[in-house]
């Protein structure tokens, strides 16, 4: 199978538009879809963001999570800081009447620690640790 080199700076923004343990290959492949007006199997095309003001605004915990390390100025955060974040912007989904994190929500009212780090390390954040 031939391969593409990419920047960082271009792989961290393909991140953005990933479900987690999603491949960087089946990223592309819903994008291209969305440019050629396909619906991609078995995703919804709320999944796959829209620009808005130069940010990529996502309908997932995971991109949701990206977009507020980019607003933040790309701070370092470790695994505590990114899990509070999770929890941060799964409460904002919450108050909105959204679910798009259901396991994740339900660790979270069940304050099942164990869970939320692996779904936090399971995301694969570019700054926590990429792909």
């Amino acid at each position: 199978m031939p391969k593409i080199r990419i920047s960082d700076q271009l792989y961290n923004r393909l991140a953005g538009f990933a479900l987690p343990f999603e491949s960087p290959e089946n990223v592309i492949s819903r994008l291209l879809d969305q440019a050629e007006g396909k619906e991609s199997v078995g995703v919804s095309s709320s999944l796959i963001p829209a620009s808005s003001h130069g940010k990529s605004r996502v309908n997932t915990l995971r991109g949701s999570v990206i977009d507020k390390w980019n607003s933040s100025g790309r701070p370092n955060w470790d695994i505590e800081a990114t899990s509070a974040a999770c929890i941060e912007v799964d409460k904002q989904f919450e108050h909105l009447g959204q679910n798009p994190a259901p396991k994740f929500r339900e660790a979270r009212l069940r304050n099942d620690e164990y869970y939320m780090r692996t779904y936090v390390f399971g995301c694969h954040y570019p700054w926590l640790n990429p792909r």
